[in-house]
This record gives structure tokens, C-alpha cells and sequence, in this order.
């Protein structure tokens, strides 16, 4: 359905949902925007003034955190492993770097260096956030959502 409006008799606007296209499907034809509005209002006001509504809100919303929490702390020990091999090969180059003279073998290593640096930055970058999130997640408690409601 699509809002739509149109003029009566005397002149005056009003404004109505109606379907775009004809169908078979639904048998109502047109609602006055007013009448639609205030049964939605009418709802949501029940839905959000039911304790109960509120209470499975909370609930969902700290299993989703609790469900999530440790799959992002998996992903965190990952990354800091990621982070820590190439920490190492990174060491081991500029090792073999300091060791070794001025010719194409050190640009390329040099190249491989910047390169493994780069990569441990942006690494670096995703597991801060992802410890924010892990933070995030695991911060959020029952007595969080009490201000909101009167449990």
C-alpha cells in the first residue's frame, strides 16, 4: 500500500493508503490515514507499555551480547596470534637485514618488512576494536535497562 491523498467535494484535502496496483490478494481497497495512524499508535503504545514485551526486549538483548561475546573473544586470540607471527617475521627480517649488505636481496626484504609492518598495523587497528566490542558486549547487565522501565 502507498499513501495517497486526494480532494472531496468542498475542496479539502485528505489523505488515505491504498494498493498501487489492483490485486485479488487483499480485499481492502482504501483506509483513511488518520483511521491507519491511530491503530498504529493505538499498538505500539500496548506493545511498549506491556512489562512483559519489555522484560523479553532485555532479555534478548543480553543473550544476543552473551551469545556474541565469545565468538569476538575467539576472533581476538586469532588476531593476536596473527599479530605475533608476524611480529616475528618481521624481527627475523630486520635481523637478517642488519646483517646483510646493500644489494637487491635487502630492498626486498626491506619491501617484505614494510609490507609484514603495515599488515600488523592494520591488524593492530581490528583487534582494538574488536576488544571495544568484546567491552561493549560484556558491560551490559539487567540493571542497565531498569532506568528504562519499572521492573
Amino acid at each position: 500500500m502507498v499513501g495517497l491523498s486526494g480532494k472531496n467535494g468542498s475542496g479539502e484535502k485528505y489523505f488515505y493508503y491504498a494498493h498501487k496496483k489492483k490485486s485479488f490478494v487483499c480485499h481492502i481497497t482504501r483506509v483513511k490515514a488518520d483511521d491507519l495512524h491511530t491503530l498504529i499508535l493505538k499498538s505500539f503504545r500496548n506493545l511498549v507499555t506491556n512489562p512483559n514485551w519489555f522484560e523479553s526486549l532485555v532479555n534478548k538483548a543480553i543473550q544476543s551480547g552473551a551469545l556474541q561475546k565469545p565468538e569476538k573473544e575467539v576472533l581476538l586470540g586469532e588476531l593476536k596470534s596473527q599479530i605475533r607471527d608476524l611480529s616475528q617475521q618481521a624481527e627475523n627480517l630486520l635481523n637478517i637485514l642488519q646483517n646483510s649488505p646493500t644489494d637487491q636481496k635487502s630492498k626486498l626484504m626491506q619491501e617484505r618488512l614494510s609490507v609484514l609492518e603495515t599488515h600488523i598495523l592494520r591488524l593492530e587497528e581490528q583487534k582494538r576494536q574488536l576488544v571495544e566490542q568484546i567491552e561493549l558486549v560484556g558491560s551490559f547487565s539487567r540493571s542497565d535497562f531498569e532506568d528504562f522501565h519499572g521492573f
